[in-house]
């Protein structure tokens, strides 16, 4: 491996995402039907408690940052459905949430979900991070699939949270990372490149997206 390369590769392994995807990961890892395994539980989901009272926000009073990380969950939702065929589901935030019985379920003091209504409330404070909060959406949507909020060891829980975390991925890596369209890649040109050398057309097309993603 190249210096270059291997200073990159070292550089994102450090970084805040992959320190993310490690600790799912290790969740997954845990939900293979062992009982008696301690239930995973987010670090940032810890810091709370169910207060037993359900206050509403408005997003539009939630201020810009938060307010746009918000929205992006939506765009997470419609995604999804586009390919699961969700149930009607509406995300509203909420400063306080009430108790509920997801006492296997790794953000049980971050969401509520009331079946009557189609809302899912998410607590506010958890729109400081759009990786972590679009994770706990998918991880929602896994849950609402099955219309079982209890238990993430649940079989059909974990076959959904991968498919969805595929589909997103696969969205990232399409729209976002490489910032050009999948027919685009087949292009005369792509192919020129693709043709001439396989490992750098490759190499320089996400190496230039590793170092924008580090810088950020």
């Amino acid at each position: 491996m190249a210096s270059n390369d291997k200073d990159w590769l070292d550089r994102l392994i450090k970084s805040p995402l992959y320190a993310k995807l490690n600790r799912i990961e290790k969740m997954l890892k845990n939900l293979n039907g062992d009982v008696g395994a301690a239930v995973y539980r987010d670090d940032k989901d810890q810091e709370y408690e169910c207060e037993g009272v359900l206050t509403e926000r408005k997003p539009n009073e939630l201020g810009p940052i938060p307010f746009v990380v918000f929205k992006f969950g939506d765009f997470v939702i419609k995604l999804l459905d586009s390919k699961f065929k969700l149930p009607q589901v509406q995300i509203m935030p909420a400063a306080s949430l009430p108790k509920n019985d997801y006492v296997k379920n790794a953000y049980r003091n971050s969401i509520y979900y009331d079946k009557d209504r189609g809302v899912l409330y998410v607590r506010d404070k958890r729109l400081d991070n759009v990786g972590d909060y679009a994770v706990m959406i998918v991880h929602c949507m896994a849950h609402l699939l099955i219309g079982d909020f209890t238990d993430d060891s649940n079989p059909l829980v974990v076959k959904n949270f991968y498919k969805m975390m595929a589909v997103c991925n696969q969205d990232v890596f399409h729209q976002r990372t490489l910032n050009v369209e999948p027919k685009s890649l087949v292009s005369p040109d792509m192919k020129e490149k693709f043709v001439k050398d396989p490992e750098k057309f490759a190499s320089d097309l996400l190496n230039s997206t590793i170092k924008q993603r580090v810088r950020k």
